[in-house]
């Protein structure tokens, strides 16, 4: 019977909506939250934005090779979830700029940590042809989730909520819930005889030549909060 994809493709690819919707709701006030309400300069803003996103980009290839060695993909991308979404709701909360730095960074590691062993798990739940629709369907609700979140943002600014408020607000609104609700599904690609193809994606799958670097291979480019 026909299957548009495994559910714990659909899960991830709507977890990633939820999660980039509730970032990109923040994302665009931080440098207003920065300069107009706790008073810090633009070379502020500059350093808070660079240490997160290099802090980002270095910690996915860690978490890359710490899958690929054997570490538990499905607690790396539960974990890395838990660590944005604990921290991201903190920034509405900080004193200066120096805690937007402190809690900033903690939300890109939990990016970091994630994404590769992500897509390892996305590779690994397909069968190679619908693979890239797998990867497509990921891609475009994180997309999705990134356009959504500054029109949510502008749309509760527009009705008169305030930049600390907003920012408080917005973190809550993550996938964090919704992941751990539904991280527990099980599935599998499956043969024509009915058997599994690789165990099931969110119990640390172990297919061939699909580790967490043949899904950094499929990941593609573009915004990936």
């Amino acid at each position: 019977m026909f299957r548009f994809l495994p559910r714990t493709v659909i899960i991830l690819g709507l977890v990633s909506f939820l999660n980039d919707t509730a970032s990109e709701m923040i994302t665009p006030l931080l440098p207003l939250f920065l300069t107009a309400t706790l008073g810090a300069g633009p070379a502020i803003v500059g350093l808070v934005e660079g240490l997160a996103e290099a802090t980002a980009s270095i910690l996915k290839l860690v978490s890359s090779r710490l899958a690929d060695r054997g570490w538990n993909s499905r607690k790396l991308v539960v974990g890395g979830y838990t660590v944005s979404n604990t921290a991201r709701p903190l920034i509405g909360f900080a004193l200066g700029w120096g805690w937007v730095l402190a809690l900033r960074f903690l939300d890109r590691v939990g990016k970091g940590i994630r994404t590769a062993p992500r897509d390892a798990l996305i590779a690994s739940s397909t069968d190679e042809h619908v693979r890239g629709r797998a990867f497509g369907f990921q891609r475009a609700l994180d997309h999705g989730g990134a356009m959504l979140g500054p029109l949510l943002a502008f749309g509760l600014l527009q009705w008169g909520m305030d930049n600390g408020t907003c920012v408080h607000g917005f973190g809550h609104s993550g996938g964090r819930a919704y992941f751990t609700a539904g991280v527990r599904s099980q599935d599998a690609p499956q043969h024509q005889d009915g058997t599994s193809s690789c165990t099931t994606a969110l119990e640390e799958p172990r297919c061939p030549s699909q580790g967490a670097g043949a899904g950094l291979g499929w990941s593609g480019a573009g915004n990936d909060t």
